[in-house]
């Protein structure tokens, strides 16, 4: 993989897919209702098999409760490879923030960290008659220890048909998540569905992990709400003579709240299933063309915390 598929780029990929079967009106028409929140709609990052996102901002705030520095740099020591941990390890270390003290302990944790690599290109079609040029491609790999991770999912919520019955019918089919899909990048098969039940949170603060690109609409902001945040510039691609358009729409910045989040409810009327589906919202997207938006409804996954 070039990057680890996030919810925005999946969703990407389900609405050109739905745009390519039913037309691009009806496709238009799906995202104004996932806008206005007329359809429960959330989707969840691109995530190694059987790992959630760790709650490092979480986790760090707790373990440094009274720690002296020492204890700190321990801790941040630690946490810093954990990007991937079972769920059971998460709610082991939410409960006992202060196993983040011990000597590193990777080896003693079952966790999945990225690491960056580069592939060289050799460029051998130099039309100005120099030496060949060489191309740098950046690889983020997702490893276990030493061994690829090539099994993956991601979890959708929704109340309506039309994604899941696409879905189906891409089952053992090529999803391109990515570029370069050509040399043999991004590609992921769809190799099937598990129906889950989103179990209702036991604990009084209705806290939730989160698991996908967040805009966050109906949110608590006191702890033990844990924030990271993820901004990025939206410019437009227009071709390959143009390029990346810069002058007309630079300095278009939106910030997301990234997977690993510790996410409160709202103290409001109405059930947690209502409340939780307010959490994210989309909006439109401020360089594209009308009808676009910018996907921001992600995934939550209960989780109790202190």
């Amino acid at each position: 993989m070039s990057q680890v598929p996030d919810s925005q780029k999946l969703f990407g990929a389900m609405i050109y897919l739905l745009a390519d079967r039913t037309g691009k009106s009806a496709a238009t028409g799906f995202l104004g209702k996932i806008k206005a929140q007329e359809i429960d709609f959330a989707l969840s990052s691109v995530l190694p098999k059987g790992f959630l996102p760790t709650p490092k901002a979480y986790l760090l705030r707790e373990s440094q409760r009274g720690a002296d520095a020492n204890k700190e740099k321990a801790a941040y020591e630690n946490i810093k490879e954990f990007d991937y941990l079972s769920e059971a390890q998460i709610k082991e270390l939410v409960h006992n923030p202060k196993k983040l003290y011990g000597e590193i302990i990777c080896d003693t944790i079952d966790h999945i960290h990225l690491e960056t690599n580069q592939q060289v290109h050799v460029n051998t079609l130099n039309q100005n008659g120099g030496d060949n040029l060489i191309f740098s491609v950046q690889q983020t790999v997702c490893a276990h220890g030493d061994e690829a991770i090539k099994e993956f999912e991601f979890f959708l919520r929704t109340d309506d048909h039309v994604i899941p019955n696409l879905l189906e019918e891409q089952l053992h089919h090529v999803f391109h998540l990515g570029k370069r899909s050509s040399q043999g990048y991004n590609l992921f098969e769809l190799t099937g569905f598990v129906p889950i039940t989103v179990k209702t949170p036991v604990n009084s603060k209705h806290s939730f992990l989160n698991l996908g690109m967040l805009l966050p609409g109906q949110i608590e902001y006191n702890a033990p709400t844990a924030l990271t945040l993820f901004s990025s510039e939206r410019r437009p691609y227009a071709g390959k003579e143009t390029g990346w358009i810069k002058a007309e729409n630079c300095g278009h910045f939106i910030s997301f709240i990234a997977p690993g989040s510790v996410i409160v409810l709202p103290q409001a009327k109405g059930s947690w299933e209502e409340r939780l589906q307010k959490v994210g919202k989309s909006i439109d997207a401020p360089t594209a063309s009308e009808g676009e938006i910018v996907f921001g409804n992600a995934f939550l996954y209960p989780l109790e915390v202190k």
